[in-house]
């Protein structure tokens, strides 16, 4: 707990290698910097002086997160090792980075059967937590305009939002789930060469921790702008539209 609690509130990323299942020296996500940015209170000079209750419930989620982390990397090591998937654990919370090929087909917004399958598994695991999640689409700066998809920011959010919808058919409570659609503007690879296009087509699942005292509800999520008087700051995704659950159905590409 106390590893995990350090975790939380310096920053720190816990990478797969510490748990033994090392991705490939060509994995997409080796060294995979998150557009996303920490919430409310995460560093340990703001924690240590909070109040001992609020500062032990913050660990007991926190531990709960560690719990997922490790849970998350054994369902998914072989993906990890193969450089398709990366699991880690942040301030912010617990990061699943996912390769789009892994997902869906080219082109497409819809999962494939397969990725219905590994999008239930990891259901199965986060959705007893009642954290916050926020699904991010992500592509590269290749231009798509078809009857389906006008550009990479429609492509995007429809991605995110297959994942959100198979989350809320696998049990997620619909109240806390947000998708997201970033298009090509945070690149974590060149889209020079075809293997850095292929690491920026991917989608994050973000579980987000709650750490104020007012309840899980009221956190602003990741790409929702913050009521007025709110504490923290507004993090829409730059040039992203954000789109909240239960959405209506995403069009076909």
């Amino acid at each position: 707990m106390a590893e995990a609690f350090s975790t939380a509130f310096t920053g720190k990323t816990t990478k797969p290698q510490a748990t033994g299942l090392a991705a490939g020296h060509k994995a997409p996500f080796e060294h995979l910097p998150s557009p996303v940015r920490t919430p409310i209170v995460t560093r340990e000079m703001q924690v240590k002086h909070l109040p001992p209750a609020l500062r032990q419930e913050i660990e007991r989620r926190m531990e709960r997160l560690n719990s997922v982390y490790e849970r998350l990397t054994r369902l998914l090591g072989d993906m990890i090792r193969k450089g398709q998937v990366h699991v880690s654990l942040q301030s912010l919370g617990v990061v699943i980075d996912i390769n789009a090929i892994v997902l869906f087909k080219s082109g497409k917004a819809e999962l494939t059967p397969e990725a219905f399958k590994m999008i239930d598994k990891i259901a199965a695991i986060i959705k007893d937590l009642h954290y916050p999640i926020q699904v991010n689409g992500f592509t590269d700066n290749t231009p798509i305009h078809n009857a389906q998809f006008s550009s990479n920011w429609d492509l995007s959010a429809a991605r995110a939002m297959a994942v959100v919808k198979r989350f809320v058919a696998s049990g997620i409570d619909p109240t806390l789930l947000v998708g997201a659609g970033y298009g090509k503007y945070h690149p974590v690879a060149s889209n020079g060469t075809p293997e850095g296009k292929a690491m920026n087509r991917r989608v994050s699942i973000v579980v987000v921790s709650a750490v104020e005292d007012h309840g899980i509800l009221k956190i602003p999520l990741l790409g929702v702008r913050p009521e007025k008087g709110a504490a923290g700051r507004d993090h829409l995704p730059a040039g992203g539209a954000a789109t909240a659950a239960p959405p209506a159905g995403a069009p076909r590409q």
